[in-house]
């Protein structure tokens, strides 16, 4: 904790100068409290004196300043698309197979990252990855606009975006105005296969 003033550090004399005057105006000859004794005067004379100097202290603007510093683990935002056009594309053994690497590949990344989830298709869901793959439409634009809205200004490390790169909901995620200020790596899934829609 550091404090700063906006004057010299010699105006604190003048501050405690100040409160000895008005003290000693008020209570030199004082004959008001003669018959409460000498302490009663003392302490008031003592209370009269912090006050009016610590007034006239917090007039000089003095500024604290408390510096706290936090370490994290950079954040890897791991968006995972769910829809069905993942799952026709593998089968019930390559699904299975694809998960449980994804998984060590969590675990492994979790050492120096923080591993955050999201499942996306038609909707963006935070959390643990959907492995039904069941939604009915994919939304690139989307889980890429929220990771971007949810982690503007965190240290963001990078997204890895597992899909087959199949949209047909949105806006071409080519186009879209992103805010992710990390980099995106894509982890392909299915075949290269263009086919007519």
């Amino acid at each position: 904790m550091q404090m700063t003033l906006g004057y010299p550090i010699w105006y604190v004399g003048l501050c405690l100068l100040a409160g000895a005057v008005v003290t000693g105006i008020l209570y030199y000859r004082d004959t008001q409290f003669k018959e409460q004794g000498k302490w009663l005067q003392g302490l008031l004379a003592l209370l009269r004196f912090t006050a009016v100097s610590l007034i006239a202290f917090l007039l000089l603007s003095p500024v604290l300043r408390f510096r706290q510093r936090e370490v994290r683990k950079p954040i890897i935002a791991l968006a995972q698309d769910v829809s069905e056009s993942v799952r026709a594309s593998m089968s019930a053994t390559e699904r299975e197979a694809y998960f449980n690497q994804l998984e060590a590949l969590k675990q492994e990344l979790a050492d120096d990252f923080e591993v955050h989830e999201y499942s996306f298709g038609a909707s963006v869901r935070e959390g643990v990855l959907d492995t039904t793959l069941k939604d009915k439409s994919s939304n690139l634009s989307e889980a890429l606009r929220t990771i971007g809205d949810v982690y503007s200004g965190e240290a963001l490390g990078a997204v890895l975006l597992a899909s087959d790169g199949i949209f047909n909901a949105g806006t071409n995620p080519l186009y879209a105005r992103n805010k992710i200020n990390a980099p995106i790596f894509t982890l392909a899934l299915g075949d290269t296969i263009q086919r007519k829609d």
